[in-house]
C-alpha cells in the first residue's frame, strides 16, 4: 500500500511539472519571460520534491536564465526610451538656440545692444546644457561685451540729456 501511495504521488508530481512546464513554453512563447521564469521555478521546486535533482537544477538555471534575460531586456527597453527622450531634448535645445542666435543677430544688427546681450547670454546657458562649453563662454562673452555697450550707450544717453538740459537753462554760459 506504502509503495503505491509513493508511485500515486511520484505520478501526481510529475503531472504538475508536465504541467508547470507546459505552461512555462506557453509564456515563453508569448514571451512572457517573467511568467514563464515563475513556471520554472515551480517545476524546479516539484522536482526537488520528487527527488529529482538533476531537473531541479535544469528548471532552476533556466527560470534564472529567462529572469535575466526579462531584466536585461527591459533596461535596455528603458535605456533606448532615455535615449529616445534625450535626443527629443537635444532637438529642442537646439532649435530654441537656432532662433535664440538668429534673434541676436538681428538686435546687433539694429543696434539694440541690451537685446543683443540678453539673447546672447541665453545662448550661453543653452550652449552649457549641450555641454559644448567653448561656444558658451564665446556667447557669455559676446553677451558681456553687449551688455558693455548698452550701458555706455545709457550714460552716453543721460549725459547728453544733462548737458542739454543745463545749456538750455543758461546755467553754464
Amino acid at each position: 500500500m506504502a509503495r503505491n501511495d509513493h508511485e500515486l504521488r511520484i505520478k501526481r508530481l510529475e503531472h504538475e511539472i508536465n504541467l508547470a512546464l507546459e505552461k512555462a513554453k506557453d509564456a515563453e512563447l508569448e514571451s512572457k519571460l517573467l511568467l514563464a521564469s515563475h513556471f520554472y521555478k515551480i517545476a524546479s521546486e516539484l522536482s526537488r520534491k520528487n527527488d529529482d535533482y538533476q531537473k531541479v537544477k535544469v528548471y532552476h538555471q533556466r527560470a534564472e536564465s529567462l529572469l535575466n534575460k526579462d531584466i536585461n531586456l527591459k533596461a535596455d527597453k528603458h535605456a533606448e526610451y532615455v535615449k529616445d527622450k534625450a535626443k527629443k531634448i537635444v532637438s529642442s535645445i537646439r532649435g530654441r538656440l537656432k532662433i535664440t542666435l538668429k534673434v541676436a543677430e538681428l538686435a546687433v544688427d539694429k543696434e539694440k545692444n541690451l537685446d543683443a546681450f540678453m539673447y546672447y547670454d541665453i545662448a550661453a546657458h543653452l550652449f552649457s546644457e549641450l555641454g559644448d562649453s567653448e561656444r558658451a563662454i564665446a556667447c557669455k562673452q559676446t553677451a558681456s561685451h553687449y551688455k558693455s555697450i548698452a550701458i555706455e550707450m545709457e550714460c552716453k544717453k543721460i549725459a547728453d540729456y544733462y548737458e542739454q538740459s543745463l545749456s538750455e537753462t543758461g546755467f553754464f554760459k
